[in-house]
């Protein structure tokens, strides 16, 4: 299990920010037309968190669907482009 820093208003005052114990970090990635954006930004997750984690793409309706790359990349459509 992994401690990171929790941001908020601890974090933004002089004290000591609080600390959180994650098991897995869920990364949510939303996406529209730009599939190797998103390629992208997976990518560089991997390269710098080397902790646990699950990364799920929203697929919002759009006209070139993202695939999954696979290695637990999970991928959610929308049938139309429900905005963020």
């Amino acid at each position: 299990m992994e401690t990171v820093p929790a941001l908020g208003a601890a974090a933004s005052r002089e004290e000591s920010p609080t600390i959180l114990k994650i098991s897995v970090l869920s990364v949510i990635i939303v996406q529209y037309n730009h599939t190797h954006l998103t390629a992208k930004a997976i990518d560089s997750f991997r390269t710098t968190y080397r902790g646990s984690h699950e990364i799920i793409v929203v697929d919002n309706g759009s006209t070139a669907p993202f695939e999954s790359p696979g290695d637990g990349v999970v991928v959610l459509r929308n049938p139309s482009n429900a905005g963020f």
